[in-house]
């Protein structure tokens, strides 16, 4: 019996949604939730995110496992250090267009990761819309290799080759993957990667929220159902078959 693995997006799927990524509120009992389903899971839990792994620890402090950040450019093996993708250097040019045309929009913001950028939008969907023209048009002509990849209010630019997808298929490489089936739970169209990753492993994907509710094969409402499902399957003495998360997973959409 294969016994599953679990792959969680943060924003959107264990954190609601914000105006800032700086403004999210972490529930007091996460951190140790995930403890003890990483224990449970034998270090065959993983966050994925957008967000570089350093902010992801602080935010969940003290819970420290492994991690995929900055879609893909970062990644800590369990106990292990932070090592980044060798893709992970922007042009300094791209960055300072990126850096100009944001400025001709009111109420945008950049979040520079690094070996990433992220600019959120808080105007109206027209200058949203505009905006992510705008910079899809900037990486075709001055940034060869990078992507444009719209989310909920935010265009995150990260090399093309680079993705969540590509960050669970590295991960699934490590020996406490070995034979797993991922269970992989996001919210976001820059989930997707990860959905088809994990779906040619086997998997099974869990949509959260109403944004890509027709890409998962299970759907729950929102991060406070996400918790209550990681809490369940933390204190379950079964759950050793993904038949029996599945089960949980219906459960907690249904609470």
């Amino acid at each position: 019996m294969a016994r599953p693995s679990l792959f969680l997006d943060v924003d959107g799927t264990l954190l609601e949604l914000v105006g800032h990524p700086d403004a999210v509120t972490v529930p007091a009992a996460l951190p140790q939730v995930l403890q003890r389903l990483d224990d449970k899971l034998h270090g065959a839990l993983v966050l994925v995110s957008g967000r570089n792994i350093a902010a992801i620890d602080q935010m969940l402090s003290p819970y420290r496992g492994t991690a995929v950040g900055v879609h893909g450019l970062e990644c800590r093996h369990r106990g292990g250090q932070i090592e980044h993708h060798p893709l992970a250097l922007m042009p300094a040019v791209l960055r300072q267009e990126i850096v100009r045309i944001v400025r001709e929009y009111p109420g945008a913001f950049v979040e520079d990761k690094g070996s990433a950028i992220a600019v959120h939008e808080r105007g109206d969907i027209a200058a949203a819309d505009a905006l992510a023209d705008a910079l899809a048009a900037l990486c075709a002509r001055r940034g060869p290799g990078w992507h444009c990849l719209p989310g909920h209010r935010v265009v995150e630019i990260k090399p093309s080759e680079v993705n969540k997808g590509t960050g669970l298929e590295s991960v699934m490489r490590n020996p406490q993957f070995a034979g797993t089936l991922p269970l992989v739970v996001g919210d976001d169209v820059t989930d997707l990667d990860m959905f088809a990753a994990g779906t040619r492993f086997g998997g099974m994907t869990v949509a959260v929220g109403d944004r890509i509710t027709r890409n998962g094969n299970l759907h729950l409402r929102s991060p406070v159902n996400v918790l209550r499902f990681l809490k369940r399957w933390s204190e379950s003495n079964r759950a050793e078959s993904m038949a029996d998360v599945e089960a949980l997973v219906r459960e907690a959409a249904t609470a």
